[in-house]
């Protein structure tokens, strides 16, 4: 994947827009789904921003009537899609709409050959922005909007291979749901949808440990709800198959498998209270918490899943120890160049939290200094975060007081 990009930008370099025009746009659309495939199966946000670089190169260089429009439109509406997954960044979610709706505009009506595999793609971009903003925001909205638009991504693709990775994102978005409202019928819809998901994945294709992973999830809600160990056995057996993959390589989304194996080792242990599966659950989430290629929000959410079950479980030293990596994140859950509202948001919502309860528990293993270290590192986060928003915003800037005009400054 990563060779096929490297070439699709060495193409660009061969062909010069103001001599060939078209086949100048072509190759920066096919380099933006190429770094787009790079940023699905590697997580890397630098390939995110590549791609939009060249979807926006393409759409300057296509005209309005081109047949290629609704691929360019759609093209830059899965680049925006897939750095909201990665940043959270309102304003990406917002632009990955207003693509996908452009690209879906563009090809009504119009007998080209992209529409027939192309659209239930589209579809599938539109389902996991509308699941991600749900996993960010909670809005039931969100949610059953994503499950309607998966269904109509299920039910219009031709292709096999890909219908096993639409179905598995649709039982997960089902599982959100039952866990949501508790219908049993949710649950038994994303079973059915993950069982299938995964007879028809390849084995052999970068799909699949996504599969994998969220069926496992599945089977681990069916152990919580039923207490069959063959629910937790599979479950746990279908994390570790995913995991093989990377088993060598940096890859942003072994976090999110980690923390998933290490909540099946943690329901284990709910049920049957063996400490070997508390003591491998604590482990698995450190190691989530440290892989440096991880998102933050990732990271973030490991640390402190391990730091609740160490704590609850009377592990107050591994409580401390994860509680501190996640404020020790915090920084870099909000950068500077996010907008106002989601710093505001971010920090407000997680520093205080995090700050308290790592101080908390800092306090149970008496090391009193570190606990006030810890609390100030959250207020001045937190102020930080309320001086920088005042001072960008500019709706309550009105001008310079009538009082002070023309008056000469006195010291």
């Amino acid at each position: 994947m990563q060779e096929a990009a490297n070439y699709q930008r060495l193409a660009l370099t061969g062909v010069h827009p103001s001599s060939r025009l078209f086949p100048y746009a072509k190759c920066a659309t096919n380099a933006c789904i190429s770094f787009c495939n790079l940023c699905e199966e590697g997580g890397d946000p630098k390939h995110s921003d590549e791609a939009i670089t060249f979807g926006y190169e393409a759409l300057r260089i296509f005209p309005e009537q081109a047949e290629e429009i609704p691929i360019a439109f759609a093209a830059l509406g899965w680049s925006y899609r897939l750095r909201y997954s990665l940043s959270g960044d309102d304003k990406d979610f917002k632009h990955a709409i207003g693509f996908l709706e452009q690209a879906s505009d563009a090809s009504k009506n119009r007998p080209i050959p992209w529409a027939k595999h192309g659209m239930p793609d589209l579809y599938r971009n539109f389902t996991c922005a509308y699941g991600q903003k749900f996993r960010r925001d909670r809005e039931r909205a969100d949610l059953d909007r994503a499950i309607e638009l998966g269904q109509i991504c299920v039910d219009s693709s031709p292709l096999i291979s890909h219908k096993a990775a639409y179905l598995s994102y649709l039982g997960e978005l089902l599982l959100y749901r039952y866990e949501l409202s508790g219908n049993q019928e949710d649950l038994i819809k994303s079973t059915a949808a993950a069982e299938t998901a995964l007879e028809q994945s390849f084995n052999t294709g970068y799909q699949r440990p996504a599969i994998l992973v969220r069926y496992a999830r599945t089977l681990r809600r069916l152990f919580d709800a039923m207490a069959e160990p063959k629910h937790i056995e599979r479950a746990i057996t279908y994390v570790t198959e995913a995991l093989e993959k990377y088993s060598n390589v940096s890859f942003a989304h072994k976090t999110p498998y980690l923390s998933e194996l290490a909540a099946a080792y943690q329901a284990r242990f709910k049920k049957f209270g063996a400490r070997r599966d508390l003591l491998t659950a604590l482990d698995t989430y450190e190691i989530a918490s440290t892989n440096l290629s991880a998102a933050v929000k990732d990271r973030i959410e490991a640390a402190v899943a391990g730091g609740m079950l160490a704590y609850t479980t009377g592990c107050v030293w591994a409580a401390a120890k994860g509680y501190c990596v996640a404020v020790a994140l915090l920084p870099r859950l909000a950068w500077v160049g996010m907008n106002t509202r989601d710093r505001q948001k971010k920090v407000t919502f997680a520093s205080g939290a995090l700050a308290c309860n790592a101080a908390a528990a800092s306090i149970e293993i008496n090391n009193l200094q570190h606990a006030i270290e810890l609390l100030e590192h959250g207020r001045s986060m937190i102020w930080r975060s309320t001086v920088t928003s005042k001072n960008n915003d500019t709706s309550r800037r009105k001008g310079p007081s009538p009082f002070l005009v023309g008056k000469p400054y006195r010291r």
